[in-house]
């Protein structure tokens, strides 16, 4: 039972860190898309149209 018991923390290893793979580069990807509408946010208040806002 020790065997399997260790096979089974490496596969759920295994498993974890390819989530943990698959979450980093959505969040990058996610990030990527929020730094632009940030910046867009930016523009916006770099125009006349910031005076509507406050």
């Amino acid at each position: 039972m020790a065997g399997l018991d260790g096979d089974y923390i490496q596969v759920i290893d295994h498993i974890w860190t390819v989530l943990v793979l698959y979450l980093s580069k959505i969040v990058l990807l996610v990030h990527k898309r929020e730094y632009r509408w940030v910046l867009s946010c930016f523009n916006l208040l770099g125009s006349n149209d910031w005076k509507y806002f406050v």
